[in-house]
């Protein structure tokens, strides 16, 4: 099972992009979903729940970083949610702007059906003895209030199941923190041993009433302890295994946007930013729009002496605009 990712903001061409992904899967099988996302346009959001209403299987989803706002409420329809300890979450009633009473209608539907989930899973007690609000004033039509949770509050009022405790140091130096934060110590004369601080990496043995320090290395522990060695070293391997497998993995979901970047990113072994997924959606905004201007100008010629339409002088212009601000250059025509 390879996870579904939303790793960026929710817009209409990425919600479709996501829900065609999520066809491709069995409905009957489980999937996993992995989320770091601001959320997004409500409209796209919702066509996002409607799929994974219709699955069968079980959907599960881990959150690296933030589910806000739409994001927050699609763990409402997750069978189970893992979350870093480091993450946070935003909740508010479903807004964005509609100039039709249509729209209108279906915002206010929205809201309804997502307070209904809300108080199916999570209890109105604890959301207000947590968050300090009431599902009402949540949902109040003629406000808003954002309501920011951290991992241990989200775990509190049911929005996630389990939270992932991160470790101090990075999985490449696994073996030798260990090494270093093991405790070689000899009984002293009471019979008790005395520890040293961690980290320390040293061994204290004593002569009567004459100590003296000894380093131990990684080659001497190796040869001394080789069953807890291969133990550490191991589950190391696996470990950093696993990480670097995600990590690729991750870059590989913008590989059709910037291929180049995405290559010289793994090569290079950077981590996949906050920074290189706006980057990423920019791009990806910029091509939409001049794929969408390639489509239009094939539809409509325009001679020397016709003048422009005000529709098109404006998408001219708005291209012109996202070329400079990408570095792209202009094709002359």
């Amino acid at each position: 099972m390879r996870p579904l990712l939303l790793f960026t903001p929710i817009y209409s061409y990425t919600a479709e992009a996501f829900v065609n992904k999520l066809l491709e899967v069995d409905a009957n099988e489980d999937q996993e979903y992995w989320i770091n996302s601001p959320g997004g346009s409500v409209f796209a959001g919702y066509s996002i729940l409607g799929a994974l209403q219709e699955r069968t299987g079980k959907n599960n989803a881990k959150v690296f970083g933030s589910a806000d706002s739409m994001l927050a409420y699609m763990l409402l329809f997750m069978d189970n949610v893992e979350a870093l300890d480091t993450s946070t979450f935003r909740l508010h009633r479903a807004d964005g702007y509609v100039d039709n009473d249509q729209d209108k209608a279906f915002l206010a539907k929205v809201n309804k059906d997502l307070r209904a989930k809300m108080e199916k899973k999570i209890n109105s007690e604890i959301f207000k003895e947590v968050t300090g609000h009431t599902f009402n004033e949540m949902f109040d039509p003629s406000k808003r209030i954002d309501i920011d949770l951290d991992a241990k509050q989200a775990k509190k009022i049911g929005l996630i199941n389990k939270i992932i405790r991160l470790e101090p140091t990075q999985i490449a130096a696994m073996s030798e923190r260990l090494i270093a934060f093991a405790d070689f110590q000899e009984p002293q004369g009471s019979g008790i041993e005395e520890k040293k601080p961690q980290g320390s990496g040293e061994k204290q043995e004593q002569n009567n009433n004459n100590q003296k320090t000894i380093k131990m290395t990684k080659e001497e522990f190796k040869a001394q302890n080789p069953e807890v060695f291969s133990q550490i070293y191991n589950e190391g391997v696996e470990a950093g295994v696993s990480k670097e497998k995600d990590r690729v993995e991750a870059f590989l979901e913008f590989v059709e946007i910037d291929p180049e970047t995405v290559k010289a990113q793994i090569s290079e072994n950077k981590a996949v930013t906050s920074k290189f997924m706006a980057e990423m959606t920019k791009k990806f905004m910029a091509q939409s729009h001049k794929e969408k201007l390639t489509a239009e100008s094939t539809e409509e010629i325009v001679t020397p002496d016709e003048p422009k339409t005000k529709e098109k002088t404006e998408l001219d212009a708005f291209a012109a605009s996202m070329d400079a601000e990408m570095g792209l250059k202009t094709k002359e025509v």
